[in-house]
């Protein structure tokens, strides 16, 4: 062994190298790596290079690399991730990075209708604070009867927060009738205004106009008395069925 080792140490490395003396490792060879997104289009970057825009695919080395991925309206996402020495496939699906919708009418309490230029409309009562909506072009209508229609649009923008405010122009006044009996207590009625049969107690929204109210209990007549509703107001009218 002493007289082998003598002359290897004497030859030049190359020549050991041929041998078989000291073994090489090959390096291993770049792979197919695909790159797939949701939404489509996410710029891929590999190790803090701008590589290409996904679906796409790169020829990497297996190993850990810094990935990557931004799509406009999008939270950007970046992870480590290990390439075997197969090909191999990354999907991420990138979380819409949302923005906020406010809504206050006067007053409040008022139905709103929040519609998107592509999508589903959500109908909600005001006040509407912070609600949760994809970046876009959005449609805020007040749709309570009332009130004259009003429609504002918004612009929803990633990370801010857009306020809008609906003026309310009233059309109609609301009228209700609470009926009780000697205890205070809820009772039933029949109710007609100006010779309608009206179901319930209320409230009704009623065009401005001067209404005959009636109002029978058991068959006996307990209130007949005109009231006059306008734009806005809200009347509600008290009546017990022993009065009479």
């Amino acid at each position: 062994m002493s007289r082998l080792l003598g002359p290897l140490l004497a030859l030049p490395l190359l020549a050991l190298i041929c041998l078989g003396a000291i073994p090489v490792q090959a390096e291993d060879k770049p792979v197919t790596v695909r790159f797939r997104s949701t939404p489509k289009g996410a710029l891929v970057v590999v190790d803090g290079k701008e590589n290409c825009t996904a679906p796409c695919k790169l020829k990497l080395h297996p190993g850990t690399h810094v990935v990557g991925m931004s799509h406009d309206g999008c939270l950007a996402r970046e992870e480590m991730v290990e390439i075997d020495s197969g090909s191999d496939t990354v999907v991420w699906k990138l979380e819409p990075h949302l923005g906020h919708l406010s809504v206050t009418t006067d007053p409040a309490g008022l139905e709103v209708t929040v519609r998107a230029q592509k999508g589903k409309s959500r109908k909600l009562t005001t006040p509407i604070e912070g609600l949760e909506l994809k970046p876009g072009t959005y449609q805020v209508l007040l749709s309570e009867a009332r009130f004259a229609k009003q429609q504002r649009e918004a612009e929803v923008r990633p990370g801010e927060e857009t306020r809008v405010t609906l003026e309310t122009v009233p059309t109609k006044g609301s009228l209700s009738i609470t009926i009780l009996d000697e205890a205070g207590d809820p009772d039933r009625a029949a109710i007609t205004l100006n010779g309608k049969r009206y179901r319930g107690n209320g409230p009704w929204s009623l065009k401005p106009d001067s209404y005959r109210v009636r109002v029978k209990h058991r068959g006996k007549l307990i209130m007949d008395q005109s009231v006059d509703v306008e734009a806005g107001s809200d009347i509600v009218l008290d009546v017990q069925t022993a009065q009479q």
